[in-house]
């Protein structure tokens, strides 16, 4: 395995990377008209006609913006502000705007691709190969397909997290933070990123993603809602979506958001906290996951309080993988996020320090692999947070290995621990 710069010539790499492009292109083509097929036909079976029922519902001003439905009894569970965002979307025909999302999700979601790649990517040993763009976007193909062809803001999701880090490593905090205020304010679980930044004494940053998130949360979609009319609308938010996604055990079981989104026993929701109570059955399911979730995060702080530039990559990637296990809710689709720690994988499986770790590197691709394949069928059991739990646990040993002194590996990464 390696990420290309093991090709004899540069042309086989380009020849390569043509051939990739190609078989791209055509199969986001074919993939672009299941999406939009989806959205348009007479049994709709897609998130984005909810966007646009919520888009129409602020052009009516939005009183019933958490009371409205789409075609298939379906709620609208964002803040305010994306819906707000999706009306230029509403004054499009169906088809038009289901063309045109799904086009800006496959450009986000390789603008995604290219940015993990620069974060992971060691410009001594040249040009990243194909391998190092491909792998990892295969390796999420099961998320990123259900949300594509469903039409979700997930992608844009993964974009704006992506993003927020990226742009934080170049020292440009001001996109950065207002990116992850923006991911903040169409899914709230990233908010827990923010750990990460207080915790390396990102303070710009932080304040940053203050500042965006009050603008998004208060001051955006009063402009076209009124104060007193968005303040309403996030108030009931907080009341049918955030306490009761805060206290799962206490919800109404009986309501459709509950069966839509928070039932634990929703085979798509892979959270540490659902999977091990649909397999366990264990009481105070909420109070052990959050005690599992604060000794994981206990462990990236250790193993990378002394860790270096070479291994920033792979805090941030651990990081990521326990942003997606601590939440109540973490449906497969949300699994996209994984971009960044499975392109670091495959860049320490390629050019690891040394070749245990690059053996090991590799092992856990083939794990993460092997249960993105077996998929639907097995999603009760949580194929996705079993794999991203392994993902996790790797990246730790490996920072481990970087931060104690086994191995030596000088990487001139452009993430580092402190401005």
């Amino acid at each position: 395995m390696g990420d290309g710069v093991r090709h004899p010539t540069m042309s086989s790499v380009g020849s390569q990377r043509k051939l990739l492009i190609v078989a791209a292109t055509l199969f986001f083509i074919g993939v672009g008209y299941v999406t939009v097929l989806r959205a348009t036909k007479a049994f709709k079976q897609t998130d984005f006609t909810i966007y646009i029922a919520a888009a129409h519902s602020v052009l009516r001003g939005g009183e019933d913006l958490y009371r409205l439905t789409n075609e298939r009894g379906w709620n609208y569970n964002y803040p305010p502000l994306f819906a707000v965002l999706m009306v230029p979307f509403a004054k499009m025909s169906l088809f038009w705007a289901a063309l045109t999302w799904y086009v800006i999700s496959v450009i986000l979601a390789a603008s995604a691709v290219r940015m993990c790649v620069a974060m992971v990517h060691d410009h001594s040993r040249g040009t990243p190969g194909p391998l190092l763009y491909a792998l990892p976007l295969c390796l999420i193909g099961w998320p990123l397909m259900s949300a594509l062809t469903r039409g979700q803001a997930s992608v844009l999701l993964l974009w704006l997290v992506v993003a927020a880090v990226f742009y934080n490593s170049k020292g440009r905090d001001i996109v950065g933070s207002a990116c992850l205020a923006g991911a903040i304010v169409v899914k709230v679980f990233p908010v827990v990123l923010l750990a990460y930044f207080v915790w390396r004494k990102h303070w710009r940053f932080v304040v940053g993603t203050f500042v965006g998130v009050a603008l998004g949360a208060f001051v955006l979609p009063a402009g076209a809602l009124g104060w007193q009319r968005n303040l309403s609308q996030l108030q009931e938010w907080v009341r049918v979506l955030a306490k009761p996604a805060l206290n799962i055990e206490a919800a109404d079981r009986q309501s459709q958001r509950y069966l839509e989104l928070l039932s634990p026993e929703k085979s798509r929701n892979q959270s540490l906290q659902a999977v091990l109570g649909r397999l366990t059955g264990a009481p105070k399911m909420r109070e052990i996951a959050a005690g599992i979730s604060l000794v994981m995060f206990g462990a990236i702080v250790f193993v990378g309080r002394r860790s270096g530039v070479s291994s920033e990559f792979l805090i941030v990637s651990a990081v990521f993988a326990w942003t997606l296990l601590m939440p109540p809710v973490s449906e497969t689709h949300y699994f996209m996020l994984l971009l960044l720690p499975l392109t670091a994988m495959v860049r320490v499986a390629a050019h690891g320090p040394d070749a245990a770790t690059q053996r090991l590197a590799r092992i856990v691709l083939v794990v993460f692999g092997a249960l993105n394949i077996a998929g639907k069928p097995v999603e009760y059991y949580g194929p996705m947070f079993w794999g991203t739990l392994v993902l996790w646990a790797v990246l730790i040993v490996t920072v481990r290995r970087f931060t104690t002194g086994t191995v030596s590996y000088t990487v001139a990464s452009p993430l580092a621990p402190v401005h």
